[in-house]
């Protein structure tokens, strides 16, 4: 009885244990919508938009459809440069993007992306919030202390 019981248990715990869930992925490409398949960083927003950043731009997905934001020399609402390197939202729900040649954040009311005047030709590597609020930025020359209450005053 007891060797019964056993195997009871063994057969209904190897069952249990290798029953998965099937786990489907999809290859997302370039015919897609993404404006490259190389893809640096990976960002989901207090929205539930996905921003992938990439040698050619910043792409916002819905789960649909792509969104893609370049840089434009000649439009000052475009992203400082192309290369994106980081991806960050702070907890006042602004979304900053440190590229290869300075800091954007995304105002959502105009859809668009306005620079940050400050470290403006430096290469960004990450962002991060202290407690108070205060945002600390890393490029290439060290760090950078912004205070977040009144980085965007006046925009």
């Amino acid at each position: 009885m007891k060797l019964l019981l056993t195997i009871i248990i063994l057969f209904l715990l190897n069952n249990t244990l290798s029953a998965r869930p099937d786990i489907k992925f999809k290859h997302i490409r370039v015919q897609d919508g993404i404006s490259q398949s190389w893809v640096k960083c990976i960002f989901q927003d207090s929205h539930g938009f996905l921003w992938f950043g990439t040698a050619e731009g910043i792409n916002k997905y819905d789960g649909t459809t792509f969104q893609i934001y370049k840089h434009d020399p000649g439009n000052k609402y475009s992203l400082s440069n192309n290369l994106v390197n980081v991806i960050f939202e702070d907890s006042r729900g602004i979304l900053w993007v440190g590229t290869q040649s300075g800091i954007n954040f995304y105002n959502r009311d105009k859809d668009q992306f306005e620079r940050y005047p400050a470290l403006h030709s430096e290469y960004i590597n990450d962002f991060v919030e202290l407690n108070d609020g205060r945002i600390v930025i890393a490029h290439n020359s060290g760090l950078y202390l912004m205070d977040n209450t009144e980085a965007l005053s006046g925009n």
